[in-house]
């Protein structure tokens, strides 16, 4: 067991990480690892290390995966960090999702960003900067920190 009381799984078979990003199906290729019956990672325990990664900080990420045998979401479909753990956990495997193009992918981002964080319509950054998903501002630094997003002027 590790400090936060989490079984150590860093000899056991290879892991598997999604490195799709998010809106391209990794929340049922989370389930389909689990129901494969592998121990596989929620976005709420990982959505803590989208600072470590920004600065390329990939030991907290690596010594989280020794807890579990399958990732994905963040950090994990975030450049650089294939690499990270490619290196840390070798013969690991890697699951890229995708969709069909960049407008539905953009469509299905849109649609979780008015369908579930402001119902009905796009949030303004001030918004998206204060609402309170895993801590406040989460959503907004993913946006900014990820995809480089910036905030126009009126």
């Amino acid at each position: 067991m590790n400090i936060h009381g989490q079984r150590n799984l860093e000899h056991s078979r290879p892991k598997v990480f999604g490195v799709g990003f998010l809106k391209t199906g990794t929340g049922s290729l989370g389930l389909a690892l689990q129901q494969a019956g592998l121990r596989a990672n929620k976005v709420e325990a990982t959505g803590q290390f989208l600072k470590n990664w920004a600065r390329r900080d990939f030991q907290p990420i690596i010594d989280f995966c020794k807890t579990g045998e399958a990732f994905q979401n963040f950090p994990f479909s975030l450049p650089f960090t294939y690499q990270a753990l490619d290196s840390a956990y070798p013969n690991s495997k890697f699951i890229l999702t995708m969709r069909t193009s960049t407008d539905e992918w953009y469509e299905a981002f849109i649609r979780l960003h008015t369908d579930v964080i402001v119902k009905g319509r796009l949030p303004a950054a001030l918004y998206l900067q204060t609402f309170p998903f895993l801590e406040e501002g989460w959503i907004w630094d993913v946006q900014s920190l990820a995809l480089s997003v910036e905030e126009r002027s009126p």
